[in-house]
């Protein structure tokens, strides 16, 4: 069984979520997808996602870890610890909720892990496929305390992870889920003649749209955002999704 695990903090969760879940469920081929959230108020994600509160699946000492990430930066170090700790004790593909999948991953080579680097220098870890009881990512759970700076955005992300790229399977085409760099986040929502076929063609197996850089710009999209830029990469993206859904129901 193919499993995708997924993570969200708060009560304020992105209308783009919706279509990154539908896309894993539908589009990337897995048997199950598990949105993990951290609220106070519970998320009703689409049919076929199952939901689990995130504190639910800490043991005690994951949880007192989890529980003191503080900080300006607490939403993103905690999103960085529970990718480990699930990728370690459940296996299994972690994919962040800013992206939304254009083809089945079952066709990557994923051996023990699988991971892409958006350069020579820097592994992504907004998505990740790792066995169960990976050492790397038992490790880096369990130690997690000792790398952790509530001042530092990427201590325990990827900088981290790039330290251990040569025990992990690392393709260096970033395409496959990074073909927008972060550097030019603006492109995904802005017009395009590209369509989703011709990103397929290229190899690509998901788009990442950087929510980070959405939230530190102020920038929000909606359903009404969608529909009055229907040229833009992310409404084809949306459309892509709402298609195959359709098709999948009936």
């Amino acid at each position: 069984m193919l499993r995708c695990v997924t993570f969200w903090v708060g009560d304020e969760v992105p209308y783009y979520v919706r279509f990154s879940l539908l896309s894993l469920k539908h589009v990337a081929g897995f048997d199950e997808v598990v949105f993990f959230h951290d609220g106070t108020i519970p998320y009703r994600p689409p049919e076929g996602v199952t939901y689990v509160h995130a504190h639910d699946v800490l043991d005690s000492k994951a949880f007192s870890i989890y529980s003191k990430i503080k900080g300006r930066y607490e939403v993103t170090h905690k999103a960085d610890f529970f990718r480990y700790y699930i990728l370690s004790k459940l296996g299994g593909f972690y994919a962040d909720v800013d992206q939304i999948a254009i083809q089945s991953f079952r066709t990557l080579p994923l051996r023990d892990s699988f991971l892409v680097a958006e350069s020579v220098r820097g592994i992504n870890n907004g998505m990740i496929y790792a066995r169960q009881d990976h050492p790397v990512f038992t490790y880096m759970w369990q130690h997690f305390a000792e790398r952790y700076n509530p001042n530092d955005f990427n201590c325990v992300g990827s900088r981290w992870l790039f330290e251990f790229r040569s025990k992990l399977n690392v393709s260096y085409d970033a395409k496959i889920f990074y073909p927008i760099p972060w550097q030019q986040w603006r492109c995904v929502f802005s017009d395009t003649p590209l369509s989703i076929s011709d990103l397929q063609k290229l190899g690509v197996y998901s788009v990442h749209f950087w929510g980070e850089m959405m939230r530190r710009n102020g920038f929000e999209v909606s359903e009404e955002w969608e529909k009055e830029h229907p040229n833009t990469l992310f409404s084809k993206l949306v459309k892509f999704v709402k298609d195959l859904t359709v098709v999948a129901s009936t």
